[in-house]
């Protein structure tokens, strides 16, 4: 039986395409077997390099229409049979007796309309911006439009537009993207340009800057130096490049010292935007830290709208559904443009396919715990059989003598791999130096909801508003000035305490704990080298003798002694030292 097919609602968000493409595959692989073939990743590719192809052909038919074109360009499907079943539909009977009555009736004079000039409503536009649109490109090498006029030459793409005079430039906005333009008014409600460009620019080198406060001068920077723009922006009727003035230069026009002039303002905005984008990339930090608000509120306004996208998918055919998720996205984003994309969409697919594969064995691990679950409450729903006592343990018998076992006298416990102790609340940890403490703590804690103090002979640690969860004295003194603490991750409180007396091990942290065995310390070798040579001395000397007293043997004090009494009886042979007891 074939399975019916599955909607799919999400919302696109433009500036993150991948993240429609990951529910995209999650769902896929819910809902069929696709993602678990041997050659869904080349399938996948094979997809993606398709509708590029088609993203492409799209463009290029679209480039290739005039303007009369595409707004003829049907919208929507016309329903063809419709219109038949319309059309051949009987109609009331024409009376053409009256119809020829009332032709021949005298009617009034038609008064036309005289069609109102066209008003441009940014201001008076001087009459040398009113041209004639063609296909010969002005003494720029570009053309001059009612709104605006565009020049060009190898490296930048000048755009002029004239705007009413006294305009401040506050109220002018103007953003540059790779492949798209847009200039407004009064932020955003006059739009003067919005749309795609003939080629790709280099964002960060473009800029825009105000003239006389009536002439808005924009200057894009080619990504490609060799060829010459057929239009400025999509839409527009293409230049002849064959007829391009090649030495041709709209500052060529200017008498010098106006050219001068622009030169310099040219030159000074460059510097002025190099400048910005510098300290913006060294203080970006600093104002993230000092005004977070400002930066929430400017990405939350940055972000583009969502855009919602419905499908159905057929379980027997799921690429289907994936080539009308990659034209969706070809369309609303520039994403499949990108020369990563495909690398970026393989990633993608083996992240759902590493998810998948999660998911399934979850699966399994439920559906074998499922049997022994049944099992234990059919277990426990059935009654337990209990024998009824005999007569004979009735009768009563002499009072058993119960002997008391003696308590284990509880001795010192066997320190963790970092030389402390692990409790249910907390666990610590330490060397010669330090002491380290670790307090898990609720998933989501701030630092301002902790409370520690930590003074030379106690340490107090716990969450505000309730009972602490360490409170009491060290083992020995600590240098406060020197400890300090930090929450890791928002679960974990880390204490870090350093001994006053660095040349003794701690049987505990706070008194009253269980103590640890000292003799089971185990020191880390490789700290040995960050010692002073006297302190290492000293531990060394330490830590041999704590291996000697676990063997029964002499320590090195004891050592010594015996050897200065066998140099003391060797230079004083006349002496008897046979009732001598050392």
């Amino acid at each position: 039986e074939e399975k019916p097919s599955l909607p799919f609602n999400a919302s696109f968000d433009p500036s993150n395409p991948l993240g429609l493409l990951d529910k995209v595959l999650d769902f896929i692989g819910k809902e069929s077997y696709f993602l678990l073939k041997d050659t869904a990743d080349k399938e996948i590719a094979s997809a993606v390099t398709a509708a590029k192809k088609r993203l492409r052909e799209a463009e290029e038919e679209e480039e290739s229409l005039t303007p009369l074109e595409k707004k003829l360009k049907p919208t929507e499907p016309i329903e063809v049979e419709k219109l038949r079943k319309e059309s051949l539909e009987p109609t009331e009977p024409i009376e053409v007796e009256k119809l020829r009555k009332e032709s021949l009736k005298p009617t009034e004079p038609i008064e036309v309309e005289k069609p109102k000039e066209r008003e441009f409503t940014f201001g008076a536009i001087p009459k040398k911006w009113n041209v004639t649109l063609g296909e010969v490109p002005n003494k720029g090498n570009g053309l001059d439009f009612e709104k605006y006029s565009w020049t060009q030459d190898h490296e930048e793409v000048t755009i002029t537009i004239p705007v009413p005079s006294g305009t401040n430039p506050r109220y002018v906005t103007c953003e540059f993207n790779t492949y798209r333009l847009k200039v407004c008014l009064q932020g955003g409600q006059h739009t003067i340009i919005d749309g795609a460009l003939f080629g790709a620019v280099n964002p960060n080198d473009c800029f825009w800057y105000l003239e006389d406060e009536k002439v808005i001068w924009v200057l894009l920077r080619k990504q490609d130096w060799h060829g010459w723009w057929k239009y400025c922006m999509k839409g527009e009727p293409e230049i002849d490049t064959q007829k391009v003035d090649r030495k041709s230069s709209k500052l060529d026009e200017l008498d010098p010292e106006t050219r001068s002039k622009v030169e310099k303002m040219m030159f000074d905005e460059r510097q002025k935007h190099d400048l910005k984008k510098k300290s913006m990339s060294q203080n970006h930090s600093l104002r993230m830290q000092r005004e977070p608000w400002f930066w929430r509120n400017l990405t939350n306004k940055q972000k583009p709208s969502l855009l919602p996208f419905n499908a159905s998918l057929d379980p027997s055919n799921p690429l289907g559904f994936l080539e009308k998720v990659l034209d969706f996205i070809g369309k609303e984003s520039d994403f499949l443009l990108k020369d990563t994309a495909e690398k970026e969409i393989a990633s993608a697919v083996t992240a759902a396919k590493k998810r998948l594969r999660e998911a399934e064995k979850k699966k399994e691990q439920k559906d074998s715990l499922k049997p022994l679950e049944k099992k234990l409450k059919e277990e426990s729903s059935q009654p337990m059989e209990v024998e009824k006592p005999k007569k004979e343990s009735l009768k009563p018998t002499e009072p058993m003598e119960v002997e008391e076992k003696p308590k284990e006298e509880e001795g010192p416990i066997v320190p963790n791999k970092g030389n402390g102790f692990d409790f249910e609340t907390y666990s610590w940890t330490q060397n010669l130096q330090e002491v380290t403490v670790t307090i898990p703590v609720p998933s989501g804690t701030k630092p301002r909801s902790v409370t520690c103090e930590i003074k030379k002979n106690r340490l107090k640690v716990g969450i505000k508003g309730q009972e602490p969860i360490i409170d009491g004295e060290f083992f020995n003194a600590v240098k406060p000035d020197d400890c300090f603490w930090n929450i890791e991750d928002q679960k974990l409180i880390s204490v870090l305490l350093t001994k006053q007396d660095q040349m003794e091990w701690w049987k505990c942290c706070v008194k009253g704990e269980p103590e640890i065995d000292t003799q089971k310390v185990e020191p880390e070798s490789s700290k040995l080298s960050d010692l002073d040579p006297e302190t290492r001395s000293t531990v060394e000397k330490m830590m041999f003798d704590q291996r000697q007293k676990q063997m029964g043997l002499p320590t090195s004090d004891e050592m010594e002694k015996k050897d200065m009494m066998k140099k003391f009886m060797s230079q004083h042979p006349e002496m008897d030292f046979s009732n001598a007891k050392f």
